[in-house]
Formats: C-alpha cells, sequence, structure tokens
C-alpha cells in the first residue's frame, strides 16, 4: 500500500497580499511561489497554500491543524505577535496534545499542537 508523505492544506484568502504579510511577519513562514490569485508558503517543511476568495464568509469556516514539537515555545513565539485567539490560549488537552490557537487575516482557525502521548 503506498504510504502518505504531507499535506498541504489549501484555505482561502481575501487578499493575498495582506495574508502574505501575516504569514511572513507574524508566523515566520517564507512565500516560495505566488501566483494571481494563490500563494504558497512554507515553514519548517509544514507547506500551507491560499487561494483567492471573494467571499468574506468562506474563511470564516475554514481551519488547519498543525502538529509541532514544541508547542510552549512556539506559543511564546506567537504571544509576542499577538495573534492568539481570544479563546486560544496554550492548554494541555484531555485528548494527550498540548495546543493553542490564532486566527489569522483571513478568519482561518490555525492549531497548533505537541503530542504529549500517544492515543
Amino acid at each position: 500500500m503506498p504510504t502518505l508523505r504531507s499535506v498541504a492544506p489549501e484555505l482561502p484568502s481575501l487578499d493575498l497580499m495582506r495574508t502574505r504579510q501575516f504569514y511572513e511577519q507574524k508566523l515566520g513562514f517564507k512565500t516560495v511561489s505566488q501566483y494571481p490569485d494563490y500563494i504558497i508558503f512554507e515553514r519548517d517543511g509544514v507547506w500551507i497554500n491560499y487561494w483567492h476568495c471573494h467571499d468574506a464568509e468562506v474563511p470564516k469556516s475554514a481551519s488547519c491543524y498543525i502538529y509541532v514539537d514544541d508547542a510552549k515555545l512556539l506559543y511564546e513565539e506567537l504571544v509576542q505577535q499577538q495573534i492568539i485567539h481570544p479563546n486560544g490560549a496554550l492548554q494541555d488537552r484531555f485528548y494527550g496534545v498540548r495546543e493553542f490557537a490564532v486566527l489569522d487575516d483571513n478568519g482561518c482557525l490555525l492549531k497548533f499542537g505537541q503530542r504529549l502521548r500517544n492515543g
């Protein structure tokens, strides 16, 4: 059976240039490619793609979960950027992850989690 290797979510952006600034300046991603209606970001082997969207309601229903090796350290980095979701503070969850959440410039929810145990 073939092995799955990675995933690159495609999320909606209301303004690709504003999204580019947010990802580069706030989240530390680099822009890999940009086209008139599409942009690709990468950080530490994690790829996130954005497509241009005209409906302001669409991003509010989009989300992405990113596993990290040290959620506390990344949380401390992103707290300095003042982008933590109001209800997204760092927490250890009953399902075995330490996680927090960020809302991007479009309203897409980004959750970052560290596995604390197998489960």
